[in-house]
């Protein structure tokens, strides 16, 4: 999981918000399996779109991702070993409008590996 988040915070440097949030899945914790899901956003001060979301997913593919589909211009899936990430862009929900400040868009990416449980 940390090579990945290592790999997302590389691929969203200086596109958005320097404070990449990630929240790691509490259903996992609490099954006692290793981190395998995760999501997260990088908060824009514009609405992203697809000239982001590309630079990303190219930033992405230089450190061996590969993309698996493109599902609509603001949706992009990528895959690396065990690993698969879903990027989307959008404007900021309004549940969260109050905790994003100024910024009026995002870039949500979830996070899925193989969960398996600790022996």
């Amino acid at each position: 999981m940390e090579q990945v988040l290592n790999d997302l915070r590389y691929a969203a440097k200086n596109v958005g918000d320097d404070d990449f949030r990630v929240v790691e899945d509490k259903r996992a914790a609490a099954a006692k399996v290793p981190p395998c899901m995760a999501s997260g956003a990088v908060l824009t001060p514009k609405i992203p779109g697809r000239a982001e979301l590309t630079l990303i997913t190219n930033r992405l593919q230089t450190r061996g991702w590969k993309i698996d589909s493109t599902l609509e211009v603001e949706l992009t899936a990528l895959s690396s070993g065990k690993w698969d990430i879903m990027l989307g862009v959008g404007p900021v929900p309004t549940e969260i409008a109050a905790q994003a400040g100024n910024n009026k868009g995002g870039i949500g990416i979830s996070i899925t590996g193989v969960c398996k449980k600790l022996s």
